[in-house]
């Protein structure tokens, strides 16, 4: 299995040459987009399976907030920066330039 959390090219591409015959891509982020192409050439001979998820909605939250608390130290290396909701523009613009890992928003 593979996680991507970043929705880069580069780090999808290097998720699925990892993969062993009938592993699995979790993509829990999206960015540069997936093609057809490589679904063909990597998916289907090696017979990988392809799951995704873009985010858990706001009345899932207490369902999952156990599990984001109890693995804090495993998500902390991700999470790499931390801004006030005053800089919420420096923080989309860094983001989208891939200067950063997940980036949270505070009050």
């Amino acid at each position: 299995i593979a996680i991507d959390a970043a929705g880069r090219k580069t780090v999808r591409e290097e998720c699925i040459g990892l993969l062993a015959p009938r592993g699995v891509w979790v993509g829990v982020a999206h960015g540069e987009g997936l093609c057809l192409e490589s679904v063909s050439r990597e998916f289907i001979p090696r017979e990988l399976t392809l799951t995704a998820s873009e985010y858990f909605a706001f009345h899932e939250l207490h369902e999952n907030l156990p599990l984001l608390l109890e693995n804090r130290e495993y998500l902390a290396p991700i999470l790499t920066h931390r801004f006030g909701v005053s800089d919420i523009q420096h923080a989309f613009e860094l983001f989208f330039k891939g200067e950063t890992g997940k980036v949270i928003i505070e009050q």
